[in-house]
C-alpha cells in the first residue's frame, strides 16, 4: 500500500535478518515481552516467519504484526506465521468501501484480501484488531464501518478491537 498519511519510507529495502534478530534479542534482554513487527508491510520481508520464530524462542509472549493483510489472504501463508509464533495482528483497514479503500491505500483490489486475511487469522485463533485512520474520504462512513466490522467479524468468532486515529497535517487526505 502507499497511503499518503503513512510516515514509512517505502524506498528503504528489506533489512538483513541477523541485525534484526540481534535488535530483537536486545529488547528481550531488557525484559520486553510484547514485540510489534511493522514496516511498511512486514509480510513482504522474505524471512518474516524466521524472524517471528526467533522472537518466540527469545520468550516474547505477544508477537504482534501490523499489516495490510494482502499476502495473508493466502491461508497457508497466514498459518506459517502463526506456526512461527505470531499471536496478534493489527490490520490496516481504512474504509469498508472497496473503491474508497483503493483511493486511500493506493493499492487496487486489496480490500477483499484484507478482509479474507482477517478471517484467516481469526479462524487460526489469533487476536485481531483494526487500525482505521480517519480521513476526509472516510469519516462519514464511521458508523457504517463499525456496523460492518461487528457483522463481518462477530464477537463469538474471536477477539476484535478497532483503533481510530486522525490523520495529521502531512497528508493530502486531511479536510
Amino acid at each position: 500500500m502507499a497511503c499518503s498519511f503513512c510516515f514509512v519510507d517505502r524506498a528503504e529495502g528489506d533489512h538483513a535478518v541477523a541485525p534484526l534478530i540481534e535488535k530483537i534479542q536486545g529488547f528481550a534482554d531488557e525484559g520486553s515481552t510484547h514485540l510489534i513487527v511493522s514496516g511498511g508491510e512486514p509480510t513482504i520481508h522474505p524471512n518474516l516467519p524466521q524472524i517471528i520464530r526467533a522472537a518466540k524462542s527469545m520468550g516474547f509472549t505477544t508477537i504482534e504484526m501490523q499489516s495490510n493483510g494482502v499476502k495473508s489472504a493466502d491461508m497457508d501463508y497466514a498459518r506459517s506465521l502463526v506456526d512461527a509464533g505470531l499471536t496478534m495482528v493489527t490490520f490496516s483497514l481504512h474504509s469498508i468501501d472497496p473503491a474508497k479503500s483503493d483511493e486511500i491505500t493506493r493499492l487496487p483490489n486489496a480490500f477483499g484480501k484484507t478482509v479474507q486475511a482477517i478471517h484467516n487469522f481469526r479462524e487460526l485463533g489469533i487476536l485481531t484488531q483494526m487500525a482505521c485512520v480517519i480521513t476526509k474520504s472516510n469519516y462519514e462512513e464511521l458508523p457504517e464501518y463499525v456496523r460492518f466490522i461487528r457483522q463481518e467479524f462477530p464477537e463469538d468468532g474471536g477477539h476484535m478491537s478497532i483503533c481510530f486515529a486522525m490523520v495529521q497535517g502531512i497528508s493530502d487526505l486531511v479536510a
